[in-house]
């Protein structure tokens, strides 16, 4: 794997882990409050998705290293987030789990549309 590629995984998924879902700040509760829970959850992972197509077809970068930044990016975040906030549900790994999903997944089929194209 590319080291590049999975600093760039790393990088980006921290960033939309935090600005998608912020600890202790979920603005999308205001979102949930006018559209419902499932619609905000559907916007909140098309959103990561999205990003993530993005970088995958404008980047050049390739999904397997990306990914597994992502993934690297997903433990280290969990992990803090135990130490620092020490949740009382273990939700946030699903959430967030889902958000580094799509996200990596939105990557593999931007890379498949770039190579395709």
């Amino acid at each position: 794997m590319n080291p590049r590629e999975v600093a760039a995984g790393v990088a980006v998924g921290t960033l939309v882990g935090v600005a998608l879902w912020p600890p202790g700040a979920v603005y999308w509760d205001g979102v949930a409050g006018v559209l419902g829970d499932g619609p905000t959850l559907v916007l909140v992972v098309a959103v990561a998705g999205g990003i993530g197509g993005t970088v995958g077809r404008l980047s050049g970068l390739r999904a397997r290293g990306f990914a597994a930044g992502v993934g690297v990016a997903y433990v280290g975040g969990m992990l803090a987030l135990e130490a620092a906030v020490g949740p009382d549900s273990p939700a946030h790994l699903v959430w967030y789990g889902v958000l580094a999903a799509c996200l990596a997944g939105g990557a593999a089929a931007g890379a498949l549309a770039r190579a395709r194209a």
